[in-house]
């Protein structure tokens, strides 16, 4: 019995060193990554807890109101794993209602249904890449026998509101990559890459090869600026809106820099993209709303 309790008492001592070590590795850590010259005018926090017992590992700054800005993340992708499971796949659907004629006429229309997928038109997997996605679509609807149709709604869900942002974002970020906000269709990660040239002086106003966002036009107020002096341009849009502008320096001497954007209207652009892959005969016309977030697109035979 003595000879049990003493070997008790050693595990305990055991895992109270081993909890003691990774305590003082977690400080010495934190004392370095505080060292950084970035964090010389900063204030950080990181609290961790045992999964399984709740118990207080590491505290420092906890209770100090921070920004999480893209830590949040991971919160958010751990809470997707959990909800949803390792195997969910979104399911962004076209269908279709009405009749097909034996000509190939749909005497209907197409419907648009998003899913929230993030990943629907990225660029970083090759399933998910825009022309991938495109030709999918309309090899599907070939498969239907659907060779002409009229119009191509598509609504946002009912109860989730028109924001696709929230509340307390700053106005420099939300027209740029890192603002885009969250849509029931996403597209491209709701990005879209914009090319600036620069003159060869400091001060002089910079010329847009490529606006990258077909569904907005912007004023351009970006200068050139010493070599070497970074991508310093914001570009400034908010959702579904039709005009932005965008301001700041690039460097001097460069014939293609890229500034990256957040989409106006993600679904705009999509179906823009997906009648031009369609369309033979007619173009796109008018694009209205109708009752919440209804979009009408006219198009024609492909």
């Amino acid at each position: 019995m003595k000879k049990f309790t003493s070997g008790i008492c050693c595990l305990l001592l055991f895992a109270g060193s081993f909890a003691q070590t990774i305590n003082q590795k977690l400080q010495k850590a934190f004392i370095q990554f505080e060292a950084d010259s970035q964090l010389k005018h900063a204030i950080s926090s990181l609290y961790i807890i045992d999964a399984k017992t709740g118990e207080v590992v590491f505290d420092k700054n906890s209770r100090i109101g921070l920004c999480p800005a893209s830590t949040q993340k991971i919160i958010t992708a751990v809470t997707a794993f959990e909800l949803l499971g390792k195997d969910y796949q979104y399911k962004t659907e076209l269908s279709y209602r009405g009749k097909i004629e034996k000509d190939g006429i749909l005497n209907g229309d197409l419907w648009l249904t998003g899913a929230f997928d993030p990943t629907f038109g990225s660029w970083r997997f090759l399933n998910t890449k825009e022309n991938i996605i495109l030709s999918n679509w309309k090899q599907a609807l070939i498969r239907t026998g659907i060779k002409q149709f009229a119009n191509v709604y598509y609504s946002e869900q009912a109860g989730l509101g028109l924001q696709s942002i929230p509340d307390g974002w700053i106005w420099q970020d939300i027209g740029n990559y890192y603002g885009a906000g969250s849509r029931p269709l996403n597209w491209k990660e709701n990005q879209f890459d914009m090319l600036l040239k620069s003159k060869h002086d400091k001060g002089l106003l910079t010329v847009v090869q490529d606006y990258g966002d077909e569904s907005a036009n912007f004023d351009n107020e970006v200068l050139s600026a010493e070599k070497g002096s970074g991508d310093n341009a914001y570009i400034y849009l908010t959702p579904n809106s039709k005009h932005g502008f965008i301001k700041g320096t690039i460097p001097i001497d460069r014939d293609s820099f890229k500034i990256s954007g957040s989409l106006s209207n993600p679904p705009v652009t999509f179906l823009k993209k997906l009648l031009d892959s369609f369309i033979l005969v007619n173009k796109l016309q008018n694009i209205f709303y109708k009752a919440a977030v209804i979009e009408d697109y006219k198009s024609g035979a492909f």
